[in-house]
């Protein structure tokens, strides 16, 4: 880390999609927090559109339960939430990231075509580029 980055982060919101383990993501939030601090876990359900593969609230909540059970560790405290918008998913979590005063988002990221990102949109990119925070994009 560079001289302008804490070594260690108080506070990380990690946006999983709902139907991934999110274990990569997860594992680098711990990391980021250096084995103390909050963990906030978020999943963005978008309304209305096919994109949400016919998930639902109750679904995702149960989902993101079971990662939260398998996320704590000694000294984190985990928190977790699902949103539904009807906008962008990207904006949701700059948003959720704003609200809880988070230090650090981890997001994941996917290979996309510029021609997909295009017609798509990208929510990743959404967040690198509007978050007030530092942002760790993890492969998955």
């Amino acid at each position: 880390m560079s001289a302008d980055t804490p070594d260690r982060f108080e506070s990380v919101l990690v946006a999983l999609h709902p139907e991934t383990s999110g274990r990569p993501l997860v594992d680098a939030a711990h990391r980021l927090l250096g084995g103390r601090g909050t963990l906030h876990l978020l999943s963005v359900l978008r309304v209305g559109e096919e994109e949400t593969g016919g998930i639902d609230i109750a679904r995702a909540e149960q989902a993101l339960e079971q990662v939260a059970t398998g996320a704590r560790r000694d000294d984190v405290v985990v928190r977790w939430g699902v949103a539904s918008t009807m906008g962008s998913t990207g904006e949701e979590i700059v948003d959720a990231a704003r609200r809880l005063g988070v230090t650090a988002v981890v997001i994941g990221g996917s290979n996309r075509t510029r021609v997909g990102k295009f017609l798509m949109g990208s929510d990743a990119q959404a967040v690198l580029l509007t978050s007030p925070v530092p942002v760790l994009s993890v492969p998955r």
